[in-house]
């Protein structure tokens, strides 16, 4: 399997997680929570994407913790708003060492670049949005 295919499966990943976690019991109890309900803090797995986040604003945005078993995936400096190094950090979805070459160099600002297109364009969006919606539809009293 190559870099794109990884990049794009991680996405089918996103997508299978999301299914499962829209029938979990313990998500459909924090759908239950009245929207004044406050949370101290937020700790969130962010390899599972982006999902679960819409619960920060559903509760008022309390401070965000997001951790990774994953070591630091390449796509942390995007998602945090630091400088993204496509040039010298290694993206995850290809098998390049710390000293890339240039040409290695080269294909992995391309993958990084496939995954910003993704994720600016909205395409990983197409079923997890559906799901992420159920934050919208149970709004108590």
């Amino acid at each position: 399997m190559g870099p794109i295919e990884n990049i794009v499966n991680m996405y089918g990943f996103y997508e299978v997680v999301s299914q499962v976690l829209v029938e979990e019991d313990a998500l459909k109890q924090l759908l239950k929570y009245h929207q004044t309900f406050r949370f101290d803090l937020v700790v969130h797995e962010f390899m599972m994407g982006q999902f679960l986040l819409g619960f920060v604003g559903r509760f008022g945005y309390p401070p965000l913790v997001s951790v990774s078993a994953f070591n630091a995936p390449s796509y942390t400096a995007q998602l945090t708003g630091g400088p993204v190094r496509t040039s010298t950090l290694p993206n995850y979805a290809a098998c390049f060492g710390q000293r890339m070459t240039l040409l290695e160099r080269a294909w992995n600002t391309f993958y990084f670049g496939t995954r910003f297109t993704i994720d600016s364009t909205g395409l990983n969006r197409t079923k997890i949005s559906g799901f992420a919606s159920c934050l919208d539809q149970t709004q108590p009293a």
